[in-house]
């Protein structure tokens, strides 16, 4: 009797490690998803302010860290039912979130301006293109996410 529980305990380790050989162990890895390629903010200096663009928006960056990008499309505002379309976004003060600035200052980006493809990072703001194409924005502690057709505000 005791050889055969041995036996059956064999068995089921075995069949177990089988099992997770073939479903694999799913982590993720460094080179799943690198991390954005850190790009010369001199390519995208007008004046003194950063221009870029993405598929979905035209951004600027200030000296001061001001983030601002209009969406020309508008993007839903998070993921909830009826949530509001947003046209621009901004993070212009760091005791605040970032925020749609419902046009007021006019324009924020430059149609037109060179595309980002890594990590821009000027005047103490980043941005980059992330998963699947989403452009991350964060300057003053506040943070937004655009991945069309939607965005988040923190």
């Amino acid at each position: 009797m005791r050889s055969l529980t041995k036996l059956a305990g064999a068995a089921f380790v075995g069949i177990t490690a089988a099992t997770m050989s073939v479903v694999g162990a799913g982590t993720a890895s460094a080179v799943d998803y690198p991390a954005p390629v850190p790009v010369d903010p001199a390519a995208f200096l007008q004046g003194d302010v950063a221009y870029f663009s993405t598929g979905a928006a035209n951004c600027s960056i200030t000296p001061a860290g001001v983030v601002g990008c209009d969406l020309p499309g508008g993007e839903y505002l998070t993921q909830i039912p009826f949530a509001p379309v947003v046209y621009d976004v901004a993070i212009d003060v760091p005791w605040f979130p970032a925020h749609p600035t419902f046009g007021i200052g006019g324009p924020r980006g430059r149609a037109g301006s060179t595309p980002l493809g890594g990590s821009l990072s000027y005047g103490g703001a980043t941005c980059y293109i992330g998963f699947k194409g989403s452009l991350n924005c964060s300057s003053m502690g506040p943070s937004f996410t655009v991945w069309t057709p939607y965005m988040t505000l923190s």
